[in-house]
């Protein structure tokens, strides 16, 4: 069995920001390398129980906490913040990951997988950089352009559907353990910042624009 112990360690963003980041691996030889990107408002280590059965059956997992989340926030004011470069400061973390990963794995096939605003930021990401990969996988995902951006309601506002509701995070999921498990979490639970919201949410348009979806390798699964 892999030990989620010795995997984390930290590489330098574009800009020379330190950003947090996992490898899990329980064989010398992986099938594939899968690279996951997070959620807002929680961190890599959450996806641990959900990927274990991947690593168990011979594939590597990368992630990265995302600027603002996890163990990159240097302190508390920095939660929720991707920094002064936003949106396009992340995607070109994760693209450095990749480059990392698959340096250190030459020749084994590459799979994106992204979950809700990791999903958001993998759109971005494919337009720049499908040509690494050999296919992706989003989940929880939208097309932005598509979604009124409140910053001021927080991940809470997801919760009206649900009411009334035994926490503000039922919206999470069917399972009151996991619900309860997320709000104990010192890292989960917040929302990005104004600033890096609209960072997120400014995106909307290019990431609907057909000549930038273009971009994105021909036949790319």
């Amino acid at each position: 069995m892999w030990d989620r112990r010795d995997g984390a360690f930290t590489f330098e963003g574009s800009d020379g920001f330190e950003i947090a980041a996992y490898r899990w691996i329980a064989t010398d030889e992986p099938r594939a390398v899968v690279q996951l990107a997070h959620s807002m408002g929680e961190h890599a280590l959450r996806y641990i129980p959900s990927l274990a059965p991947l690593v168990d059956a011979g594939y590597a997992i990368y992630a990265s906490d995302h600027r603002g989340h996890g163990r990159t926030q240097r302190s508390s004011a920095d939660q929720g913040d991707f920094g002064a470069g936003g949106y396009h400061s992340v995607v070109e973390d994760m693209a450095r990951l990749t480059h990392l990963a698959k340096s250190e794995h030459p020749g084994v096939p590459f799979i994106f997988f992204g979950h809700s605003m990791g999903s958001m930021l993998g759109q971005g990401y494919l337009i720049e950089h499908s040509h690494l990969l050999a296919g992706a996988a989003f989940s929880g995902t939208t097309g932005i352009d598509q979604v009124v951006a409140d910053p001021a309601g927080g991940l809470e506002a997801f919760n009206a559907p649900f009411e009334p509701a035994r926490t503000p995070f039922d919206w999470l999921s069917r399972d009151p353990a996991e619900v309860d498990a997320y709000i104990a979490d010192p890292l989960c639970g917040f929302s990005l910042n104004p600033a890096s919201m609209l960072s997120l949410f400014s995106q909307g348009a290019r990431l609907a624009d057909p000549a930038q979806l273009a971009r994105i390798r021909k036949g790319f699964p």
